[in-house]
């Protein structure tokens, strides 16, 4: 009973200790506010404040309304660049991530780390109705101070706008007489020299600038991922539930106003358009949506790319949804390769929409009839479903279907990759032909018995 009472209190000594040895002695928090959704982007040099070695930093999340973190990703700065660090949810607080070095801070030793947070939900356009031709204005509030467990000696908060129309944002005098921000083009930066204590009041500042553009949220993407040994071919569908989280329309949408205006192509908040790129060598693509096909689109090919510039059969417009199907065909042999006597295929892990975020992503992952001992790398966002038998025509054995799903996803999630690796075995293929002879057998043989002489 002792030596549990002693574990207990020696755990919570450390973890005391690592909650509290840290001071932040420099500070820049970035929000960049050009895309549809926020970047925040946090530099912290710090130092280890304590007589002991440390190697966990605690950042609190410091949301705003019904903001929520999407993705987070952490790194070291180094003489030789930047290494990746560990970034999960803290074990001291609900609201705050803990970032691991992979080595103990020393006391005194200095550090500068790198958080890059994706963020969605507390941008609000004001007013929340527009005309259908009206420019577009969103608000967005933040700390004026970062809110951390550690003091912070000198801090910088700086707001990145997509145009120079900023009519509204918070302004004061700081303690030395200042005039805070300072505005500079499409930038605004407050400026707090006068050290802040550790869990200090949170105080926030607002903004309201010009965002004449939609806020594509997809509530559910599902990507069918199919592979075809015997064709050399990859099949893949996107079915995608499309939302425009911008403002409402306020008043009839006019068609006739709507079709003039793409002669001159004005900013609006209606997604009107949307760009997605694919495989340079594709072919067999269609466009689709509840009410069928869908041909007010444009497809060219660059040298990396064939680009998709889809046109929706109506735009839509803030509070609307449009529901559609995305199907193409893609060269086998593009994306595998022949390793020790096993097929690696490498995917990116979606091709998706430019400037969006994904509330809801499956992957339904089929391999071809006869894969043997498969193996799936995919991301440490996804998470396995589960593992079924589908049967094709002509199917014999069946072919291995995986299922992930992820949540919280953005559009930069498309550069990750998905591996995928098997032992194809040819008996499959063998059956099949096999099965196709003896059916053509059996009817010849049946209708030389019914019709011959």
């Amino acid at each position: 009973m002792w030596s549990l009472r002693v574990l207990v209190l020696t755990a919570a000594c450390g973890l005391f200790s690592s909650v509290n040895a840290w001071k932040n002695t420099n500070l820049i928090r970035t929000y960049d506010l050009t895309k549809s959704y926020v970047k925040e982007t946090i530099t912290i040099k710090l130092e280890n404040d304590l007589q002991e070695a440390a190697n966990v930093y605690t950042l609190m999340k410091d949301l705003v309304d019904d903001e929520r973190v999407v993705s987070a990703v952490a790194l070291e700065k180094t003489q030789g660049g930047s290494v990746s660090l560990d970034i999960v949810p803290s074990l001291t607080t609900e609201d705050g991530l803990d970032i691991r070095f992979p080595s103990p801070v020393l006391p005194g030793e200095s550090k500068t780390i790198h958080v890059s947070l994706t963020l969605d939900g507390a941008q609000k356009p004001v007013p929340a109705k527009i005309k259908q031709d009206d420019q577009q204005y969103l608000v967005y509030r933040a700390s004026k101070t970062f809110v951390s467990p550690y003091d912070t000696e000198k801090q910088r908060l700086k707001f990145k706008f997509p145009t120079n129309n900023v009519p509204s944002f918070t302004e004061f005098t700081d303690a030395s007489g200042n005039k805070q921000p300072a505005r500079a083009g499409n930038t605004l930066t407050y400026e707090t020299l006068e050290t802040v204590e550790r869990d200090t009041p949170k105080e926030l500042v607002s903004v309201r600038y010009e965002y004449t553009a939609p806020l594509p949220r997809a509530r559910q993407l599902d990507i069918e991922v199919d592979i075809h040994q015997f064709r050399k071919e990859i099949s893949v569908v996107e079915k995608t539930t499309l939302e425009n989280h911008a403002a409402e329309l306020r008043g009839h949408f006019n068609r006739a106003k709507w079709a003039m205006s793409r002669f001159y192509n004005p900013l609006t908040a209606a997604l009107g358009s949307f760009r997605i790129y694919l495989p340079k060598d594709v072919r067999d693509v269609s466009f689709k949506d509840e009410d069928g096909n869908v041909t007010t689109s444009h497809m060219r090919a660059d040298r990396q790319h064939t680009v998709l510039d889809l046109i929706p059969r109506f735009p839509v417009f803030g509070g609307w949804n449009y529901y559609f199907r995305l199907a193409w065909n893609m060269a086998l042999d593009s994306f595998a390769a022949d390793k020790n006597g096993r097929t690696v295929v490498t995917l990116p892990s979606m091709w998706s929409l430019e400037d969006a975020l994904f509330s809801n992503v499956s992957w339904t992952l089929t391999l071809p009839e006869g894969a043997k001992d498969i193996k799936v790398n995919v991301p440490t966002e996804l998470s396995l479903k589960n593992v079924t038998t589908v049967y094709h025509f002509l199917d014999i054995q069946g072919r291995q279907s995986f299922v992930y799903e992820a949540s919280d996803v953005s559009d930069e999630f498309s550069q990750k990759v998905i591996e995928i690796s098997y032992v194809y075995d040819t008996l499959a293929h063998r059956l099949r032909l096999a099965v196709i002879v003896g059916i053509i057998g059996v009817l010849f043989t049946a209708a030389y018995m019914i019709w011959a002489p």
